[in-house]
């Protein structure tokens, strides 16, 4: 996992992060094997975004429309 500000730190199998609300973060398989990565959010269904990890903007509109076609 990378972050931002630099930071970096590498999961070993088994283990696993709590990433909390509105942090950005980015994940790279560097195994063999495959990653797997389950989520839980909170709150309404309509208030969820889809953040661009480079823009820092909301792209759940051009994602669903892109998924649309």
């Amino acid at each position: 996992m990378s972050f931002p500000d630099g930071g970096q730190v590498t999961l070993k199998p088994g283990q696993a992060a709590l990433i909390t609300g509105g942090s950005f973060y980015k994940l790279e398989n560097t195994g063999d094997g495959p990653m797997i990565m389950m989520g839980n959010r909170s709150g309404p269904a309509n208030k969820i975004q889809i953040i661009d990890y480079i823009t820092r903007k909301d792209v759940r509109q051009k994602v669903q429309a892109d998924f649309s076609n």
